[in-house]
């Protein structure tokens, strides 16, 4: 038997022997053994029907020789995983402060900017709608009495009750103030007669506070969008609407 090792220029040392067994001759090539020497990948080979080539690969030497690359790997891996991330993370912030400058911040209804969005004047125009302004009843009276932080309370209780009575797929303004606009594409003048009662009805039955006993009521306008008229139209009517309910004091739970 004839050993003769030498080294690869990957610095991978290689031995080379070979035996005879039987009349076979066997032709060995080996890397060098390292931890788990037990463990190779081989390949054979038939030259002849009296030689055959055997190929023997130290698992655990290819894997140390060429931990390199695994470390390339990883750092790699790395740098794609933290550029993934980090573009996730301007992307949310882009989202948040796209939704910020579109909603309004107490009551996270869309504020005013939505009546110039493309989507929602295509739907309304496709779709028609129905439009109601409503206004908080006694909202000053309640700042000047119980301060702003109860009259920010109540604010919240008419759009938390707008979006508990309307689909999530109307569009809910605040507009300023007290004032909101509900925006309810294909939606009829009696569904939405129907809507406003309950959305009444909600509000005046719940305290702004569950330490006080202190209520709001709502004055609506209630218009259907005609096809000859763009949105700001309808909304103006909606506003003459509302003026007059107002004047009217037509619901008990407003007081004299």
């Amino acid at each position: 038997m004839s050993i003769l090792p030498f080294q690869s220029h990957l610095q991978i040392s290689i031995v080379f022997f070979t035996y005879r067994d039987n009349n076979y001759k066997y032709n060995i090539i080996e890397t060098e053994k390292w931890k788990f020497e037990n463990y190779f990948y081989s390949i054979e080979r038939f030259i002849d029907n009296k030689t055959k080539f055997i190929y023997k690969i130290s698992l655990s030497s290819l894997l140390i020789k060429n931990s390199w690359l695994l470390l390339v790997f990883i750092i790699l891996f790395s740098i794609i995983f933290w550029k993934w991330d980090e573009s996730k993370f301007h992307k949310s912030k882009f989202y948040a402060a796209e939704k910020t400058s579109s909603h309004d911040e107490l009551t996270d209804l869309y504020n005013r900017k939505i009546f110039r969005d493309h989507d929602f004047l295509t739907r309304v125009a496709s779709e028609g709608a129905s439009i109601i302004a409503i206004d908080g009843n006694r909202i000053k009276k309640i700042n000047d009495t119980y301060g702003h932080a109860t009259g920010d309370k109540a604010i919240k209780l008419i759009a938390e009750k707008m979006k508990l009575t309307f689909r999530k797929t109307d569009y809910l303004i605040r507009c300023g103030g007290d004032e909101f606009i509900a925006v309810l594409p294909g939606c009829n003048l009696q569904k939405a007669s129907n809507l406003t009662e309950e959305l009444r009805y909600q509000i005046a039955t719940q305290p702004i506070t569950k330490k006080d006993d202190i209520r709001v009521t709502i004055s609506a306008g209630i218009v259907s969008k005609s096809n000859y008229e763009n949105i700001q139209e309808a909304i103006v009517r909606a506003d003459e609407v509302l003026y007059q309910d107002k004047l009217n004091h037509r619901h008990s739970d407003r007081p004299e």
